[in-house]
Protein backbone atom coordinates (compact mmCIF):
# COMPACT_ATOMS: atom_id res chain seq x y z
CA UNK A 1 0.00 0.00 0.00
CA UNK A 2 1.40 3.29 -0.86
CA UNK A 3 2.36 6.30 1.61
CA UNK A 4 2.10 3.37 4.45
CA UNK A 5 5.23 2.57 6.63
CA UNK A 6 6.75 -0.60 6.53
CA UNK A 7 5.03 -1.96 9.82
CA UNK A 8 1.63 -1.41 8.42
CA UNK A 9 2.61 -3.99 5.67
CA UNK A 10 4.41 -6.25 7.64
CA UNK A 11 1.48 -6.52 9.92
CA UNK A 12 -1.05 -7.25 7.49
CA UNK A 13 1.12 -9.98 5.87
CA UNK A 14 1.16 -12.11 9.05
CA UNK A 15 -2.93 -11.45 9.63
CA UNK A 16 -2.80 -12.95 5.49
CA UNK A 17 -0.79 -15.98 6.57
CA UNK A 18 -2.76 -16.43 9.64
CA UNK A 19 -5.23 -16.30 8.06
CA UNK A 20 -4.56 -19.34 5.66
CA UNK A 21 -3.67 -21.46 8.36
CA UNK A 22 -6.74 -20.86 9.95
CA UNK A 23 -8.34 -22.19 6.80
CA UNK A 24 -6.64 -25.29 6.01
CA UNK A 25 -8.37 -28.52 7.37
CA UNK A 26 -7.02 -29.74 10.66
CA UNK A 27 -4.84 -26.43 11.13
CA UNK A 28 -4.55 -24.90 14.96
CA UNK A 29 -6.00 -21.59 15.19
CA UNK A 30 -3.02 -18.99 14.81
CA UNK A 31 -0.96 -17.55 17.40
CA UNK A 32 -1.66 -14.26 18.09
CA UNK A 33 1.79 -11.73 16.70
CA UNK A 34 3.20 -9.98 19.46
CA UNK A 35 2.14 -6.24 19.22
CA UNK A 36 4.81 -3.88 17.12
CA UNK A 37 6.58 -1.13 19.11
CA UNK A 38 8.22 1.66 17.62
CA UNK A 39 10.50 4.06 19.40
CA UNK A 40 10.52 7.72 19.37
CA UNK A 41 13.70 9.33 21.76
CA UNK A 42 13.81 12.58 23.61
CA UNK A 43 16.81 14.09 23.18
CA UNK A 44 17.04 17.77 23.31
CA UNK A 45 20.78 18.39 22.59
CA UNK A 46 20.65 15.76 19.63
CA UNK A 47 17.19 16.40 17.60
CA UNK A 48 16.95 14.40 14.13
CA UNK A 49 20.18 12.86 15.14
CA UNK A 50 20.39 9.09 13.56
CA UNK A 51 20.00 6.33 16.05
CA UNK A 52 20.13 3.11 15.02
CA UNK A 53 16.20 1.18 15.83
CA UNK A 54 14.65 4.45 16.77
CA UNK A 55 12.01 5.99 14.78
CA UNK A 56 13.13 9.37 16.08
CA UNK A 57 14.29 11.54 17.44
CA UNK A 58 12.99 14.62 18.86
CA UNK A 59 13.92 17.64 21.25
CA UNK A 60 10.62 17.33 23.59
CA UNK A 61 8.26 15.51 24.96
CA UNK A 62 5.69 17.21 23.63
CA UNK A 63 7.26 16.52 19.91
CA UNK A 64 7.24 12.84 20.79
CA UNK A 65 3.74 12.57 21.70
CA UNK A 66 2.99 14.96 18.42
CA UNK A 67 4.80 12.15 16.66
CA UNK A 68 3.30 9.43 18.51
CA UNK A 69 0.03 10.54 17.32
CA UNK A 70 0.82 10.72 13.24
CA UNK A 71 2.47 7.28 13.69
CA UNK A 72 0.51 4.96 15.59
CA UNK A 73 -2.48 4.21 13.37
CA UNK A 74 -3.97 2.80 16.41
CA UNK A 75 -2.35 0.06 15.95
CA UNK A 76 2.01 -0.64 17.02
CA UNK A 77 2.71 0.53 20.53
CA UNK A 78 4.81 3.80 20.90
CA UNK A 79 7.96 3.52 23.49
CA UNK A 80 8.64 7.58 24.71
CA UNK A 81 12.58 7.12 25.48
CA UNK A 82 13.70 10.14 27.85
CA UNK A 83 17.78 10.87 27.99
CA UNK A 84 18.94 11.65 31.03
CA UNK A 85 18.59 15.12 31.64
CA UNK A 86 16.18 18.43 32.35
CA UNK A 87 13.02 17.92 30.09
CA UNK A 88 10.56 20.94 30.01
CA UNK A 89 7.19 20.65 29.86
CA UNK A 90 5.88 23.96 28.93
CA UNK A 91 1.73 23.65 28.67
CA UNK A 92 -0.45 20.53 29.15
CA UNK A 93 0.81 17.46 27.13
CA UNK A 94 -2.72 15.89 25.91
CA UNK A 95 -2.63 11.84 25.15
CA UNK A 96 -6.02 11.54 23.33
CA UNK A 97 -7.75 8.02 23.39
CA UNK A 98 -6.09 7.33 20.04
CA UNK A 99 -2.79 6.95 21.60
CA UNK A 100 -3.61 4.07 23.46
CA UNK A 101 -0.78 1.87 24.43
CA UNK A 102 1.75 4.83 24.97
CA UNK A 103 4.74 3.99 27.28
CA UNK A 104 6.80 6.76 28.60
CA UNK A 105 10.29 5.34 29.57
CA UNK A 106 13.77 6.78 31.14
CA UNK A 107 16.74 5.57 29.18
CA UNK A 108 18.38 5.78 32.28
CA UNK A 109 18.44 7.17 35.90
CA UNK A 110 18.82 10.95 35.77
CA UNK A 111 15.68 11.71 33.87
CA UNK A 112 13.86 15.21 35.31
CA UNK A 113 10.44 16.35 33.92
CA UNK A 114 10.11 20.16 34.55
CA UNK A 115 7.40 22.84 34.55
CA UNK A 116 10.16 25.68 35.10
CA UNK A 117 13.13 27.57 34.66
CA UNK A 118 16.14 25.04 35.75
CA UNK A 119 19.43 27.28 36.32
CA UNK A 120 22.95 24.97 36.53
CA UNK A 121 25.32 27.94 37.36
CA UNK A 122 22.79 30.67 38.88
CA UNK A 123 24.70 34.06 38.59
CA UNK A 124 23.76 35.81 42.40
CA UNK A 125 24.50 38.79 42.96
CA UNK A 126 23.89 42.21 45.43
CA UNK A 127 20.74 43.61 45.81
CA UNK A 128 20.24 46.59 44.03
CA UNK A 129 17.30 48.82 43.27
CA UNK A 130 13.85 48.14 42.88
CA UNK A 131 12.04 46.24 45.96
CA UNK A 132 15.34 45.28 47.69
CA UNK A 133 14.51 48.20 49.15
CA UNK A 134 11.83 46.73 51.38
CA UNK A 135 13.76 44.02 52.68
CA UNK A 136 15.00 44.84 56.02
CA UNK A 137 18.10 46.53 56.61
CA UNK A 138 19.57 43.88 58.68
CA UNK A 139 18.94 41.06 56.05
CA UNK A 140 20.49 43.02 53.41
CA UNK A 141 24.30 41.63 53.45
CA UNK A 142 22.91 37.87 53.85
CA UNK A 143 20.58 38.20 50.86
CA UNK A 144 21.11 37.81 47.10
CA UNK A 145 19.49 38.61 43.90
CA UNK A 146 18.44 36.21 40.90
CA UNK A 147 17.31 37.49 37.87
CA UNK A 148 14.87 35.57 35.72
CA UNK A 149 14.76 36.96 31.84
CA UNK A 150 11.32 37.44 30.99
CA UNK A 151 11.52 34.97 28.02
CA UNK A 152 12.76 32.21 30.71
CA UNK A 153 9.48 32.27 32.44
CA UNK A 154 7.31 33.47 29.59
CA UNK A 155 7.81 29.77 27.46
CA UNK A 156 5.49 28.02 30.37
CA UNK A 157 1.85 28.24 30.22
CA UNK A 158 0.18 29.58 33.32
CA UNK A 159 0.38 33.41 33.36
CA UNK A 160 3.66 33.61 34.30
CA UNK A 161 5.11 33.73 37.76
CA UNK A 162 2.77 33.64 40.29
CA UNK A 163 1.80 34.58 43.83
CA UNK A 164 0.03 32.98 47.13
CA UNK A 165 -3.12 31.52 46.57
CA UNK A 166 -6.51 31.53 48.03
CA UNK A 167 -6.30 27.86 49.97
CA UNK A 168 -7.61 25.79 52.18
CA UNK A 169 -10.11 23.60 53.72
CA UNK A 170 -12.90 22.80 50.92
CA UNK A 171 -10.54 25.19 48.40
CA UNK A 172 -10.07 23.56 45.02
CA UNK A 173 -6.98 24.47 44.57
CA UNK A 174 -5.63 23.52 40.82
CA UNK A 175 -2.20 25.45 40.91
CA UNK A 176 0.10 27.10 43.78
CA UNK A 177 2.16 30.09 43.85
CA UNK A 178 5.36 30.19 42.07
CA UNK A 179 8.48 28.13 44.47
CA UNK A 180 12.36 28.51 44.39
CA UNK A 181 14.16 25.55 44.95
CA UNK A 182 18.15 25.42 45.37
CA UNK A 183 19.30 21.93 45.21
CA UNK A 184 16.11 20.33 45.15
CA UNK A 185 15.11 21.64 48.64
CA UNK A 186 12.20 24.01 48.52
CA UNK A 187 12.82 27.60 50.08
CA UNK A 188 10.27 28.80 52.80
CA UNK A 189 8.31 32.24 51.52
CA UNK A 190 9.35 35.18 53.60
CA UNK A 191 7.21 35.08 56.45
CA UNK A 192 6.64 36.28 60.06
CA UNK A 193 6.51 34.29 62.46
CA UNK A 194 9.35 32.22 61.33
CA UNK A 195 8.03 29.67 63.23
CA UNK A 196 5.00 28.48 64.20
CA UNK A 197 2.00 31.24 63.98
CA UNK A 198 0.94 34.58 65.85
CA UNK A 199 -2.25 34.97 68.28
CA UNK A 200 -5.01 37.41 68.08
CA UNK A 201 -5.79 39.87 70.30
CA UNK A 202 -8.98 41.43 69.26
CA UNK A 203 -11.49 40.73 66.24
CA UNK A 204 -13.48 43.62 65.48
CA UNK A 205 -15.18 42.24 62.90
CA UNK A 206 -15.52 38.46 62.70
CA UNK A 207 -16.64 38.92 58.74
CA UNK A 208 -19.10 36.71 56.71
CA UNK A 209 -19.75 33.20 57.23
CA UNK A 210 -19.71 31.12 54.44
CA UNK A 211 -20.78 28.20 55.69
CA UNK A 212 -23.78 29.68 57.18
CA UNK A 213 -24.43 30.16 53.65
CA UNK A 214 -23.72 25.94 52.49
CA UNK A 215 -25.94 23.97 50.78
CA UNK A 216 -26.24 21.14 53.51
CA UNK A 217 -27.58 23.90 56.02
CA UNK A 218 -31.02 23.98 56.00
CA UNK A 219 -33.12 26.18 54.23
CA UNK A 220 -34.46 28.22 57.18
CA UNK A 221 -31.13 28.47 58.98
CA UNK A 222 -29.30 29.40 55.71
CA UNK A 223 -27.74 32.70 56.00
CA UNK A 224 -26.26 34.34 52.47
CA UNK A 225 -24.94 37.33 52.84
CA UNK A 226 -22.14 39.93 51.23
CA UNK A 227 -18.77 38.46 51.60
CA UNK A 228 -16.69 40.58 54.27
CA UNK A 229 -13.44 40.21 55.39
CA UNK A 230 -13.18 40.04 58.66
CA UNK A 231 -10.83 42.62 60.97
CA UNK A 232 -8.79 41.69 63.62
CA UNK A 233 -5.49 43.15 65.91
CA UNK A 234 -2.69 40.81 66.05
CA UNK A 235 -1.26 40.50 69.55
CA UNK A 236 2.26 41.78 68.55
CA UNK A 237 1.11 45.15 67.67
CA UNK A 238 4.51 46.32 67.00
CA UNK A 239 4.83 44.00 63.92
CA UNK A 240 1.84 45.62 62.17
CA UNK A 241 3.80 48.69 61.41
CA UNK A 242 6.36 46.65 59.24
CA UNK A 243 2.96 45.65 57.30
CA UNK A 244 1.96 49.44 56.38
CA UNK A 245 1.32 50.22 52.60
CA UNK A 246 2.87 46.69 51.95
CA UNK A 247 1.31 45.46 48.53
CA UNK A 248 0.67 42.08 47.82
CA UNK A 249 0.46 40.57 51.75
CA UNK A 250 -1.34 37.56 52.05
CA UNK A 251 -2.03 35.33 55.60
CA UNK A 252 -2.44 31.76 56.51
CA UNK A 253 -4.10 30.68 59.84
CA UNK A 254 -6.77 28.50 61.74
CA UNK A 255 -8.38 31.95 61.60
CA UNK A 256 -11.40 30.13 64.49
CA UNK A 257 -10.93 26.68 65.20
CA UNK A 258 -7.91 24.38 65.13
CA UNK A 259 -8.60 22.39 62.17
CA UNK A 260 -9.50 24.73 59.57
CA UNK A 261 -6.60 26.39 57.64
CA UNK A 262 -7.06 28.66 55.14
CA UNK A 263 -4.50 31.23 53.28
CA UNK A 264 -6.69 34.48 52.63
CA UNK A 265 -5.54 38.51 51.13
CA UNK A 266 -4.86 41.49 52.85
CA UNK A 267 -7.12 44.40 52.26
CA UNK A 268 -5.36 46.70 54.48
CA UNK A 269 -3.43 47.53 57.28
CA UNK A 270 -4.10 50.26 59.52
CA UNK A 271 -0.34 50.93 61.69
CA UNK A 272 -2.11 53.38 63.58
CA UNK A 273 -4.83 51.20 65.12
CA UNK A 274 -2.78 47.99 64.84
CA UNK A 275 -5.17 46.20 62.68
CA UNK A 276 -5.44 43.82 59.43
CA UNK A 277 -8.38 43.55 57.63
CA UNK A 278 -8.51 40.39 54.95
CA UNK A 279 -9.72 40.94 51.81
CA UNK A 280 -11.87 37.56 52.23
CA UNK A 281 -14.23 35.70 54.54
CA UNK A 282 -12.44 32.97 56.76
CA UNK A 283 -15.04 29.98 56.16
CA UNK A 284 -16.09 29.90 59.65
CA UNK A 285 -15.31 34.09 60.28
CA UNK A 286 -12.33 35.28 62.92
CA UNK A 287 -12.55 34.58 66.49
CA UNK A 288 -9.91 35.09 68.88
CA UNK A 289 -8.93 31.74 69.99
CA UNK A 290 -7.31 31.73 66.30
CA UNK A 291 -3.65 32.29 65.27
CA UNK A 292 -1.63 33.34 62.09
CA UNK A 293 0.96 34.36 59.70
CA UNK A 294 2.07 36.56 57.25
CA UNK A 295 3.54 34.83 53.94
CA UNK A 296 5.01 36.21 51.01
CA UNK A 297 6.28 39.36 51.98
CA UNK A 298 10.44 40.76 51.45
CA UNK A 299 9.23 43.21 54.76
CA UNK A 300 9.52 39.66 56.45
CA UNK A 301 12.99 38.42 54.16
CA UNK A 302 14.91 38.38 58.05
CA UNK A 303 15.97 34.63 58.30
CA UNK A 304 17.97 31.65 56.33
CA UNK A 305 16.28 29.49 54.02
CA UNK A 306 13.54 32.51 52.89
CA UNK A 307 12.70 34.02 49.68
CA UNK A 308 10.93 36.50 47.96
CA UNK A 309 9.92 36.96 43.83
CA UNK A 310 9.68 39.99 42.91
CA UNK A 311 6.98 39.08 40.58
CA UNK A 312 6.93 41.92 38.71
CA UNK A 313 10.99 42.65 37.86
CA UNK A 314 11.54 38.67 37.90
CA UNK A 315 13.99 38.82 40.54
CA UNK A 316 14.25 36.47 43.07
CA UNK A 317 16.23 37.38 46.51
CA UNK A 318 16.96 34.48 48.93
CA UNK A 319 19.14 34.23 52.16
CA UNK A 320 21.20 31.02 51.81
CA UNK A 321 22.91 28.92 54.27
CA UNK A 322 26.54 28.06 53.37
CA UNK A 323 28.90 29.83 50.62
CA UNK A 324 28.02 26.22 48.77
CA UNK A 325 24.42 26.99 48.17
CA UNK A 326 25.22 29.81 46.14
CA UNK A 327 26.42 27.71 43.50
CA UNK A 328 23.63 25.34 44.15
CA UNK A 329 21.36 24.43 40.87
CA UNK A 330 18.19 27.13 41.09
CA UNK A 331 14.63 25.78 39.71
CA UNK A 332 11.34 28.25 39.82
CA UNK A 333 8.11 26.76 39.24
CA UNK A 334 5.97 28.28 36.60
CA UNK A 335 4.12 25.79 34.56
CA UNK A 336 -0.03 26.31 35.71
CA UNK A 337 -1.64 23.33 34.63
CA UNK A 338 -1.52 19.89 34.01
CA UNK A 339 2.25 18.30 32.80
CA UNK A 340 -0.05 15.35 31.43
CA UNK A 341 -3.84 15.29 30.59
CA UNK A 342 -4.81 11.57 29.39
CA UNK A 343 -7.93 11.79 27.61
CA UNK A 344 -9.66 8.30 27.96
CA UNK A 345 -6.61 6.58 26.82
CA UNK A 346 -6.05 3.17 28.06
CA UNK A 347 -2.85 1.18 28.56
CA UNK A 348 -0.74 4.55 29.04
CA UNK A 349 2.18 3.46 31.25
CA UNK A 350 4.63 6.43 32.57
CA UNK A 351 8.02 4.68 34.66
CA UNK A 352 11.05 5.62 35.77
CA UNK A 353 10.83 9.28 35.52
CA UNK A 354 11.19 12.47 37.82
CA UNK A 355 8.26 15.17 38.23
CA UNK A 356 9.05 18.19 39.98
CA UNK A 357 8.88 21.83 39.50
CA UNK A 358 5.65 22.33 38.80
CA UNK A 359 2.67 24.42 40.13
CA UNK A 360 -0.08 22.45 39.14
CA UNK A 361 -0.86 18.81 38.62
CA UNK A 362 1.45 15.79 37.55
CA UNK A 363 -0.77 13.98 35.79
CA UNK A 364 -4.27 13.90 35.10
CA UNK A 365 -6.77 11.51 33.46
CA UNK A 366 -10.55 11.38 32.87
CA UNK A 367 -11.78 8.16 31.83
CA UNK A 368 -8.70 6.16 31.25
CA UNK A 369 -7.93 2.81 31.59
CA UNK A 370 -5.14 0.44 32.65
CA UNK A 371 -2.52 3.89 33.69
CA UNK A 372 -0.28 3.07 35.67
CA UNK A 373 2.60 5.27 36.90
CA UNK A 374 5.78 3.21 38.09
CA UNK A 375 8.82 3.79 39.70
CA UNK A 376 8.67 7.42 39.82
CA UNK A 377 9.60 10.63 41.90
CA UNK A 378 7.08 13.31 41.86
CA UNK A 379 8.19 16.35 44.36
CA UNK A 380 8.21 19.88 44.63
CA UNK A 381 4.54 20.13 42.90
CA UNK A 382 2.15 23.10 44.29
CA UNK A 383 -0.88 21.33 43.93
CA UNK A 384 -2.45 17.97 43.72
CA UNK A 385 0.77 15.76 42.77
CA UNK A 386 -2.00 12.60 40.38
CA UNK A 387 -5.22 12.99 39.80
CA UNK A 388 -6.68 9.97 37.92
CA UNK A 389 -10.29 9.27 36.56
CA UNK A 390 -10.53 5.89 34.96
CA UNK A 391 -10.57 2.20 35.95
CA UNK A 392 -7.57 -0.25 36.38
CA UNK A 393 -5.68 2.20 36.81
CA UNK A 394 -2.47 2.36 39.23
CA UNK A 395 0.25 4.27 41.00
CA UNK A 396 2.76 1.88 42.70
CA UNK A 397 6.44 2.20 43.94
CA UNK A 398 6.31 5.98 43.42
CA UNK A 399 7.75 8.02 45.82
CA UNK A 400 5.97 11.32 46.58
CA UNK A 401 8.30 14.57 48.53
CA UNK A 402 7.04 18.29 49.20
CA UNK A 403 3.53 18.03 47.92
CA UNK A 404 1.52 21.23 48.66
CA UNK A 405 -2.08 19.21 47.86
CA UNK A 406 -3.35 15.93 47.78
CA UNK A 407 -0.79 12.97 46.96
CA UNK A 408 -2.79 10.83 44.63
CA UNK A 409 -6.37 11.06 44.02
CA UNK A 410 -8.47 8.45 42.52
CA UNK A 411 -12.09 8.09 41.21
CA UNK A 412 -13.98 5.65 38.90
CA UNK A 413 -15.21 2.54 38.60
CA UNK A 414 -19.38 1.89 38.81
CA UNK A 415 -19.84 1.02 42.91
CA UNK A 416 -23.26 -0.72 41.45
CA UNK A 417 -21.53 -3.41 39.34
CA UNK A 418 -18.49 -3.17 41.53
CA UNK A 419 -16.26 -2.39 38.70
Amino acid sequence: MRGMPAFTSVALAGAMTGLAAAQAPGSQPPAVPPRQVMQVLVDPLHPGADVGGVGAVVPTLADAVEWANKHSFGGPRIEIILVPGVHEVQRTIHVPKSLGGLFVRAQAPGVRVVGGPVIAEPAWHAPEGGASARIPAESRTHVRALDLPAEWVARFAGGGLAGPVHAGLGVDVTAGPSEVFVGGRPLVAARWPNGGFAAIERVDDAGSVPRDAADDVPAADRKVVPARGGTFAPRDRDRVARWNGAAGAWMQGYWNWDWCEETLPVDAVDAQAGTVKLGMPHRYGLATRGNFRVVDLPEELDAAGECWIDRERGTVYAWLEGDGAWQAEVAVSVLGEPMFAVDGAADVEFRGLAFECTRATVIASQAARGLALRNCLVRNVGARAVAIDGTECSVSNCAFVDVGGTGVAMSGGDRKALV
